[in-house]
């Protein structure tokens, strides 16, 4: 297990920043603020995992992006996997590059979703 890894964190209205952190559920917890979901998202890289609040929706945080058909709230962080895919490793540096090249329309894509949700259009 690698002590110390690079990944992408998102927080709402804000541009993606790196970060290194330790590579414990600890660590994890303090980025996003809580117990946590990881979400594979092959769209972005193979490798690459999304992190999130698993109870953030209930808890009212602010929504941040819509990727995969779901919008998520809270401190995102994105990080990558190991080359057995068991555990959480740095994220490439591609992966960082397409997150903070699409945040601009991942966050688009979310307003016209909450917009629609609103007008009850959906």
């Amino acid at each position: 297990m690698v002590e110390e890894i690079n990944g992408l964190l998102v927080l709402p209205g804000e541009d993606p920043v790196p970060v290194r952190f330790e590579n414990s559920v600890k660590a994890i917890r303090a980025l996003i603020g809580g117990h946590f979901q990881a979400i594979h998202c092959q769209t972005i890289e193979e490798d690459t995992w999304l992190l999130c609040d698993d109870d953030g929706k209930y808890k009212g945080l602010d929504p941040n992006f819509m990727l995969q058909g779901d919008i998520f709230v809270g401190p995102v962080l994105f990080v990558g996997s190991n080359e057995l895919g068991d555990d959480f490793d740095d994220i490439s540096r591609s992966a960082m590059k397409r997150i903070v090249a699409f945040m601009p329309l991942l966050r688009t894509s979310m307003k016209k979703k909450l917009w629609r949700l609103i007008r009850n259009e959906e």
